[in-house]
């Protein structure tokens, strides 16, 4: 490892040499470019003796989808190169010649994976474990790991020559809960002054402080704010004049609640498209086009938790859910974010940071933005903040001593308020 901390875009320059067996933490701000960094350094593994590498991109279809379609605009299948897919593959063991291949984090998968991997001549592997906070990590007793963990320490085991890299947004669980000597490093990669954090929506005035209540997250409030939130949405599609956009509702994790705000968001559209525009908007909104938006988006509301995925990111669309839009998803036209999910307690700074899928590269699109939010919450991202900066600082410092950057995050405990570092039950921390 050549240094501690490295800027945003990526540089022209591998990081991940084969000359031992290494496990790598590497650690970037939500939707700062971890992807293309994944991107860049599996572009470069194949000039740098890597014959395979593999990513472990997320544990949902539409998520893995989404970091598959953009490997994809970099690699190319040919006579040189197999693209394997492992839950479509019916390779059982993988071909002579170089390998991409991505995979679920699910047990079948996994299990695949590592059957593939011992069934073949000797590899040098690089294996991307991108949200390794989630799934990755045994929160089970030591002598009982998780199914998950186990196979992934299987498929580690599997190769003599390669490293493991582990990528997150949220490392506290990663490096609270395994053992100290399990990264031989951790480095952090710094956003470009283009980032959008949450100090720049404070400070922007994008924030909507909100309430959030039981009620709240029930979508029970009074019609007339719901509808004042959406004519809103309408006017900022207009006035953007983007193809597509997306209004993200993640109001709890009670699937019945999705619903409810699936049918309350429908009923709003249904009673607009009945009326004539002009009694509700501005007269310089032309007719036609404001029909338009509310038809399309009308058509294109989407419940995404576990039962139902599928969504178009081609579309002015609304996409409501807990978990499944809280982690990993790119937004890429995110207007507006309505953010009712929240702990009445102590927030855990990693779930909390990944809820917050309108961070990013925004600055382009953020005068036409709205982030419906509670004070608490806001609160919550400005102690994040300082919780990134002072992680930022440990790894600076200590470089690769991970023993020394976990002692500094558990001194760390006290200097918060709102926020748990990791949402995770810790476990002592046994061999």
């Amino acid at each position: 490892m050549t240094r501690a901390i490295l800027y945003l875009p990526p540089e022209n320059e591998f990081l991940f040499k084969i000359d031992n067996k290494q496990t790598v933490l590497v650690i970037g701000q939500v939707q700062s470019g971890k992807t293309k960094f994944m991107q860049e350094q599996s572009r470069l593994a194949f000039y740098n003796e890597y014959d395979t590498v593999i990513l472990l991109g997320g544990s949902n279809n539409n998520l893995l989808e989404q970091t598959r379609t953009r490997f994809e605009q970099v690699f190319e299948r040919n006579d040189e190169m197999a693209i394997i897919e492992i839950e479509n593959t019916k390779y059982s063991q993988l071909p002579e010649k170089k390998c991409l291949i991505t995979s679920l984090k699910g047990i079948r998968s996994l299990e695949k994976l590592y059957e593939m991997l011992i069934n073949s001549t000797k590899r040098k592997v690089l294996i991307f474990d991108d949200e390794s906070d989630f799934g990755s990590i045994n929160i089970k007793n030591p002598a009982n790991p998780s199914k998950i963990h186990a196979q992934i320490i299987e498929i580690k085991n599997a190769f003599n020559e390669g490293t493991f890299v582990a990528v997150t947004a949220t490392p506290f669980a990663d490096i609270m809960l395994n053992k100290d000597d399990f990264f031989s490093s951790i480095f952090l990669l710094k956003p470009n002054d283009e980032y959008t954090g949450s100090d720049f929506f404070q400070k922007n005035n994008i924030y909507i402080e909100t309430e959030v209540t039981k009620d709240t997250r029930e979508i029970k409030e009074n019609q007339a704010d719901w509808l004042k939130i959406i004519l809103s949405h309408i006017q900022r599609i207009y006035d953007s004049n983007l193809p597509y956009t997306q209004m993200v509702i993640n109001n709890d994790l009670s699937k019945q609640f999705h619903k409810l705000a699936a049918e309350k968001i429908a009923g709003i559209l249904i009673l607009l498209k009945e009326r004539h525009p002009h009694s509700y908007l501005p007269k310089k909104y032309e007719i036609n086009v404001v029909n338009k938006i509310i038809k399309e988006l009308l058509s294109n509301i989407y419940i995404l938790n576990g039962e139902s995925n599928a969504w178009n990111d081609q579309k002015h669309s609304i996409i409501i859910g807990g978990t499944l839009v809280s982690r990993g998803y790119t937004f890429e036209k995110l207007l507006t974010t309505i953010m009712y999910n929240e702990p009445q307690n102590k927030m855990s700074a990693d779930t909390m940071l990944q809820r917050a899928r309108w961070f990013g590269y925004r600055k382009e699109i953020s005068k036409f933005m709205h982030v419906y939010i509670s004070n608490k919450a806001i609160e919550c991202y400005a102690e994040c903040d300082k919780l990134v900066k002072e992680l930022e600082n440990l790894i600076y410092f200590h470089k690769n001593n991970v023993k020394e950057i976990k002692k500094g995050l558990n001194n760390l405990r006290s200097k918060f308020e709102i926020i748990n570092l990791t949402g995770k039950k810790e476990r002592p921390n046994h061999d």
